[in-house]
């Protein structure tokens, strides 16, 4: 039990760094609204604007939009 408390843990921290699910950001192709997120791989799933389809990424490629 020792070690699922531990990646309990490194889960929450990872959470807490992302973006919110609807919270606008910026990628590096445009502005968009974040539609999933992926704790394991700490990435992202985002629609932008004028995209049909949301495109994936990495938590170091975008910035949140306060």
């Amino acid at each position: 039990m020792c070690c699922l408390k531990y990646e309990n843990d490194y889960y929450e921290e990872v959470r807490a760094q992302l973006p919110d699910i609807g919270e606008a950001i910026e990628t590096p192709d445009g502005n968009g609204k974040v539609v999933a997120l992926n704790i394991l791989d700490i990435s992202m799933q985002v629609k932008l604007e004028g995209h049909e389809q949301p495109l994936e990424y990495k938590l170091e490629e975008i910035e949140t939009m306060h």
